[in-house]
């Protein structure tokens, strides 16, 4: 039997593909995308954030700071092979802020 109750919501939500690990709301479009990127974000408290493109692989392909004044970020991304790659943001700390897929199509 379960006694003990949780009376707010935990900060943690999940860490499933797709899910904001925090209170941040974090959008990544368009998907599929041919060129730019863009980051938004409704409230970035991280500091150190950085924006992770990874290969299927996991082949590390950029590491781009994430300036926490700015609500929307453009990542260029012409120049990579069509296909599918994972997108993740970190803090500083190296906490998993948001995990999530691309497909990139040069057209």
């Amino acid at each position: 039997m379960i006694t003990d109750c949780i009376s707010q919501a935990p900060k943690i939500l999940n860490n499933e593909l797709g899910k904001t690990l925090n209170y941040n709301q974090i959008h990544l479009y368009p998907n599929p995308t041919s060129k730019i990127l863009f980051v938004e974000y409704s409230t970035l408290n991280e500091v150190d954030s950085s924006f992770l493109l990874y290969t299927v692989n996991g082949q590390l392909l950029r590491n781009i700071p994430l300036n926490p004044n700015k609500l929307i970020f453009e990542i260029n991304l012409i120049g990579l092979t069509d296909g599918l790659y994972i997108i993740k943001i970190i803090n500083g700390d190296g906490k998993i802020l948001k995990t999530d897929r691309i497909i990139y199509k040069s057209k």
